[in-house]
């Protein structure tokens, strides 16, 4: 019977994305999972250290959003659950990282993204979520859905 072992039961893993209005409650959700460590790029959590026990860092640097998940892949400690809030806003500032860096290179501070300069950016992003799914945590990503309006001319700023 050397091919076979006993099976053994493994904990479970829960990958989320939670996604809606302002305000509806996708971070206090996050939050009621068990010992997170979150990555707060839009200020979501300022108001819920009383309620909640939870880690944080505070950033709206890209760099430090990858070294966080790079050491949490190392060594998550005590974490259970990782929450990035927002994805909305980290993909926001991931663009942003790359138009400083393009409006540099081509010598233009007017620069703008072309559809070409996505491949780089797609890239970056999917490297991004590989390293999330590769954590042996619960991920919990937040992310807002934008308003759309009306493209009706006599329906000026309707949603």
């Amino acid at each position: 019977m050397a091919f076979f072992t006993q099976a053994t039961p493994e904990e479970r893993r829960l990958k989320m994305y939670i996604y809606g209005q302002h305000g509806t409650g996708k971070t206090v959700t996050s939050l009621h999972m068990p010992n997170p460590a979150v990555i707060d790029l839009d200020g979501g959590t300022n108001f819920y250290a009383e309620s909640f026990k939870f880690y944080r860092l505070r950033t709206t640097d890209v760099d430090k959003v990858f070294q966080a998940v790079d050491e949490l892949i190392k060594d998550p400690g005590e974490f259970k659950t990782l929450v990035i809030d927002s994805f909305t806003k980290f993909w926001e500032l991931l663009q942003e990282k790359h138009l400083k860096k393009l409006r540099v290179k081509k010598g233009n501070a007017q620069y703008i993204l072309q559809p070409n300069d996505y491949r780089v950016i797609k890239s970056d992003l999917k490297s991004f979520i590989n390293k999330l799914l590769a954590l042996d945590m619960n991920i919990v990503a937040t992310a807002q859905i934008k308003n759309l309006y009306s493209q009706d001319t006599t329906e000026f700023m309707k949603i």
